[in-house]
Parts: structure tokens; C-alpha cells; sequence
């Protein structure tokens, strides 16, 4: 049997934020404000309402961000390739900044979930990797410096992950959600011979080997290879020892 319990999120009380699709001047409705930033002209800063911010995320909750490790496609190619490699007849694709992000958004729920379920997945023999839609690029930007004092590249994408010998009064779905938040960012959960769940993780970061419940420690098995280096974008090797990026 497989489920996929969603988080619940408290209601958002009514407010004056308008629907997007609404002609709203939102200047006038102070629900976005220009500041320029220390009194220079040159360099306006945009202070949006958190409400709205929250109405603008909206019709992207169920959005996915893609990115091909170690190898950047034209966009017109990107789509054509991620078309074949689904299976899918149609997605609305676009950039997600410069640095080989891209924004997929699906007409049907099942589309996304085989996207979801199939993972992981490759391109050229590049990983592919896929993690849910955020608010801000800041939280996956990576940084194409390779000088010694560069900040850490940071790439998100979405694995299945068991937990063999888990108890069976630990398979309740909110349990589920629960432990696999211990793990990374939970997307979903399945229940049937096993527990076994998908959840969001930072490939330059250690990945948890195990959790404990109680006292009791239960191993984490991951599906298929996380050992995937985020410079050349192959399997089996960490950034620390690529031979592409050291030779």
C-alpha cells in the first residue's frame, strides 16, 4: 500500500492580499515597497508583503527544480531530453537563474509523482538531480569557484531511502513523516513490505546512516548510489578525490 501524507499548514487568515490574476496595483495597496538602498537611485530594493509572498508561491508549491551535474544543455535540448527520459508528453520548463536550474511545473499530479518515483535519474550519464520547489535560488546556488577559500557547492535532490527491521507499529504514516524529516526534507512516504520514504538531501553533506528510536538504532539503506560528485556530476566519487577537477 503506498500513501503520500502531505504536512499540514495552518490556515492563513483572510487579509487584504489579493489573488496574482487580480490587475492589483500593489504599491498602492502597500503590499510591495521601493527603498533605495542607502539613498542611491541606482540600487532599489523591493520590500514585498509576507502574505503576499506566500500568495505569489502558491502555483508553485508543486513545482520541481532539476539540474544536470557536471553539464550544462541548451534549453531547448534540456527539455526535449527530460521529454524522453519521463516518457511525458508535455511539462512547462524555464530557468532557474544562471547556474543550470530549472523549474519544472506539471498539468497532472501523476506526471510529478512519476518523476518523484522514478528517481534517480540520469542524462548523458550525468545525474540528474531533483528536489522540490523553494522560494528563494539562494538555498541552491552553486558556486562555480573552485578557489580553495570558495564557499561549498550546494546541490539538493530527492532519494528513496528504507529502514530495514523497522518495527511495525512504527509504519503509522505520521511516524513515517516524522522519522524521515530526521533524514532530510520529507516528499513522501510508502508503506508495503517495508517502510520506505523520499526526502530531499544535500549531496556535499554527510547523508545519515542511521536512526534511533527510543534507544534503538535502525540502519538507513539508500536506494541506488548517493555517492555522486557534484563538480562532474558521476556516480561512485566525492568532489575531494575527482579526477577531473584534480588532474
Amino acid at each position: 500500500m503506498a500513501s503520500t501524507p502531505k504536512p499540514t499548514s495552518p490556515e492563513i487568515p483572510p487579509s487584504k492580499v489579493p489573488l496574482i490574476r487580480q490587475n492589483v496595483d500593489l504599491l498602492a495597496q502597500k503590499l510591495v515597497s521601493i527603498e533605495h538602498f542607502q539613498g542611491n537611485k541606482k540600487f532599489p530594493m523591493l520590500h514585498v508583503d509576507r502574505k503576499l509572498n506566500h500568495e505569489l508561491c502558491v502555483p508553485w508549491k508543486d513545482a520541481l527544480i532539476v539540474k544536470l551535474l557536471g553539464r550544462e544543455l541548451e534549453f531547448n535540448i534540456m527539455k526535449n531530453q527530460l521529454k524522453n527520459l519521463w516518457n511525458l508528453p508535455d511539462f512547462d520548463l524555464m530557468e532557474f537563474g544562471n547556474c543550470g536550474f530549472y523549474v519544472v511545473k506539471f498539468d497532472m499530479e501523476e506526471d510529478r509523482t512519476k518523476v518523484i518515483n522514478g528517481v534517480p535519474w540520469k542524462l548523458f550519464d550525468h545525474y540528474l538531480s531533483v528536489c522540490q520547489f523553494m522560494s528563494t535560488i539562494d538555498k541552491i546556488r552553486v558556486c562555480r569557484s573552485m578557489s580553495a577559500d570558495a564557499p561549498k557547492e550546494t546541490v539538493k535532490t530527492m532519494v528513496w531511502v528504507r529502514i530495514p527491521n523497522l518495527h511495525p507499529v512504527y509504519y503509522d504514516e505520521n511516524f513515517l513523516w516524522a522519522l524521515a524529516s530526521a533524514i532530510g526534507n520529507p516528499v513522501k512516504v510508502e508503506r508495503g513490505r517495508f517502510a520506505r520514504v523520499c526526502v530531499d538531501i544535500e549531496l556535499n553533506e554527510d547523508s545519515v546512516s542511521s536512526v534511533g528510536i527510543n534507544g534503538k538504532w535502525y540502519p538507513v539503506e539508500y536506494e541506488d548510489s548517493v555517492i555522486i560528485c557534484t563538480q562532474c556530476g558521476f556516480y561512485g566519487h566525492r568532489c575531494s578525490s575527482c579526477a577531473y577537477i584534480h588532474r
